[in-house]
């Protein structure tokens, strides 16, 4: 249904000042309110920068709630209400229904379930919608939509605007675009939008900071993601990694011959540089496009350390302590590459790599703090001698040149081993699905066949005889696995019922990986539980076991 909005959009006069945009759209995602009123605070400052620069719009891109939960919508509610205190003065809201506002309610039709959170929100659109506001359409989606739908809306708004950005409002930003749509975009998606060159493609779900270059992408459109206002942690190889609080909201000005994204700080009501904001010019030209990936890695400089730094390392029964200075940029330090060496017969090997994430997140002092990492022992072999290098690298994969030191494991790493075996692929099961499943094939050459979207590597059940709630066990295990060079897989301990992960996602390097091993420490959050290694989220390849170690630490 196409709506000429009025009121708070307002049929405005098409003389303006060339200076002021046309018109102004405060764009957040990810909200994932609870049914504790505190949840809301994050929400009410954005709220607050929206009314404070007066944006004509305001978009929440979906996974409003935690799950679909009447409270958490009514303090949603009464967050806008403190904040608006005017109703009739507060902007239009548009939402975008996704996953996360049907969980609890998956088994009713969709539709039931957006009526009732329209209904607690106190929103008039629907949930496939189209508007025209100030002389630009926007067009708005589920994250579970029709694609036959969705593509036509998309090329009848594209015939009856040419020249002019059409808006996608939509919760998954489409595969391989912004960050981590590698793993979390999708394929229909992109597929449908290479095909309509004039539209901006407004997306959550992956749980970015704006501070995020990767943000913004373009090739044969545009696609931009508006982070998220709840908890992000990054998809980095390796590693399983902390979440941290994210509170980046973004406005969007619309010009006649150009958009521009500015970004905050919702709290603190700073724009992140205010003198780079993220600039699209109208109408779009492939070939010129500021925000090509290809073009943007070009002109990149890798971050570097300065001349004089090092890389420290303490060694204890329990960790590894890295410590070096920041490496050095404008923009921050993306991530840096911890790569794992052992020495055998006088060479140097690599056997494995753990990512972290960089300071990019952060501004002013803060970006110049050193970094302390503690790597686990578990790594690590008593009497062996270890290299490590710390690569910095910038956003566009540019990489600076690295810090590196060598050790030796005096003692041995603390740990009971509970279960240990050289022939993991005899003495543990590898199965389909996240339950039941059958056992996936082998290939001629002994690796696994992983076809599935979902497998699952079972230790024996004995290994949790004992154990309580609280216990903290770590697992190793050396995997090859050969795979697309585009994506990896993604690695988390999980419990199948109640389904609940004790980690964050990990990812698996692409391509052919060698011999590569991963350290995992988790807690058991249950008597009864017994974990997985779900591995998942990549495209098909192949796997073999090498190696499986599981310790108590407690």
């Amino acid at each position: 249904m196409k709506k000429i909005l009025s009121a708070a959009f307002l049929t405005v006069s098409l003389t303006f000042c060339a200076a002021e945009p046309v018109l102004k759209v405060g764009l957040m995602s990810d909200t994932h309110i609870r049914t504790w009123k505190s949840s809301c605070v994050t929400l009410k400052e954005a709220l607050k920068l929206f009314k404070a620069h007066k944006v004509d719009m305001i978009v929440n891109a979906g996974d409003i709630a935690e799950v679909h939960h009447k409270q958490s919508y009514l303090n949603y509610r009464n967050t806008v209400k403190e904040v608006f205190s005017d109703m009739s003065k507060k902007p239009p809201e548009i939402f975008v229904f996704a996953w996360h506002d049907r969980v609890r309610r998956t088994r009713d039709p969709q539709e039931n379930v957006f009526n009732d959170v329209k209904k607690y929100l106190e929103f008039e659109h629907e949930m496939y919608d189209i508007f025209k506001i100030k002389g630009y359409t926007f067009l708005l989606f589920p994250q579970g939509m029709d694609f036959k739908r969705y593509e036509n809306t998309i090329a009848k708004a594209c015939r009856e605007n040419p020249g002019k950005p059409v808006f996608v409002l939509d919760h998954i930003p489409p595969y391989n675009t912004v960050y981590n749509s590698l793993t979390w975009g999708d394929k229909k998606r992109r597929e449908i939008l290479d095909k309509y060159p004039q539209v901006v493609h407004l997306s959550g779900h992956v749980h970015g900071t704006l501070t995020n270059e990767l943000n913004i992408w373009q090739g044969n459109f545009t696609a931009v993601n508006m982070g998220c206002l709840s908890g992000w942690a990054g998809a980095l190889i390796g590693n399983s990694p902390s979440g941290m609080e994210s509170d980046t909201a973004m406005i969007m000005e619309i010009y006649p011959e150009k958009l521009v994204f500015r970004r905050f700080f919702s709290k603190s009501k700073k724009e992140y540089k205010n003198n780079e904001q993220w600039i699209i010019p109208i109408p779009f030209d492939k070939n010129s496009a500021p925000y090509n990936l290809a073009r943007r890695k070009a002109k990149a400089v890798a971050p570097e350390f300065a001349e004089n730094a090092k890389l420290d390392i303490a060694v204890n029964e329990k960790n590894v302590k890295l410590s070096f200075p920041q490496a050095l940029h404008s923009d921050g330090v993306f991530n840096y590459k911890i790569m794992f060496y052992s020495q055998k017969n006088g060479r140097w090997e690599k056997f494995s790599r753990k990512d972290i994430i960089g300071n990019f997140m952060h501004t002013g002092k803060k970006r110049d703090m050193a970094v302390i990492y503690n790597l686990s022992a578990g790594y690590f072999e008593k009497g062996k001698n270890y290299r490590i290098e710390v690569i910095p690298a910038g956003f566009f994969g540019n990489e600076g040149k690295p810090l590196a030191s060598q050790f030796k494991m005096k003692n041995a790493p603390y740990g009971k081993v509970i279960f240990e075996s050289h022939d993991p692929m005899k003495d543990c099961s590898f199965m389909s699905g996240l339950q039941r499943g059958k056992p996936l094939k082998l290939d001629a050459d002994g690796f696994y066949i992983h076809n599935v979207h979902d497998a699952r590597f079972v230790l024996p059940d004995k290994v949790w005889e004992g154990s309580k709630r609280g216990a903290k066990f770590r697992l190793t295990v050396d995997m090859h696995m050969k795979q697309s060079e585009e994506r990896g897989w993604t690695l988390v301990m999980r419990n199948p019922v109640p389904m609940r992960n004790a980690t964050t996602r990990i990812q698996t390097p692409p391509g052919d990986s060698g011999v590569f091993r991963f350290v995992i420490e988790f807690k058991k959050q249950s008597d009864d539980y017994k974990y997985y290694l779900l591995i998942r989220e990549g495209l098909k390849g192949k796997i073999r076991f090498n190696y499986v170690k599981f310790e108590l630490l407690d």
